[in-house]
């Protein structure tokens, strides 16, 4: 983020608004949605949850589930239990 306020000639406060309104997001909403898609990808190709959970960065497998539970309203066992893989793409 430092580099690309530098490299902006702008405050982080400035990249964080223009981000959200060009977005619709904020920075942080859409960091979990990036570790949120990166860990389907992980989880469709059949690694472990305690694996997933370290890779996307978060510091356990239930702060991870909480999370996944949180966005998609289920457990990512549950989720892909009713998703076939074709369609992970």
């Amino acid at each position: 983020m430092e580099e690309i306020c530098t490299r902006a000639g702008a405050s982080k406060r400035t990249i964080e608004r223009l981000f959200q309104q060009d977005t619709r997001l904020t920075l942080g909403r859409w960091r979990q949605q990036l570790r949120l898609m990166h860990s389907m990808r992980l989880l469709a190709q059949g690694m472990k949850i305690n694996s997933v959970a370290l890779e996307a960065g978060y510091s356990s497998p239930s702060a991870f589930i909480l999370m996944f539970r949180s966005a998609l309203g289920t457990s990512p066992g549950q989720y892909f239990q009713r998703v076939p893989s074709h369609n992970l793409g």
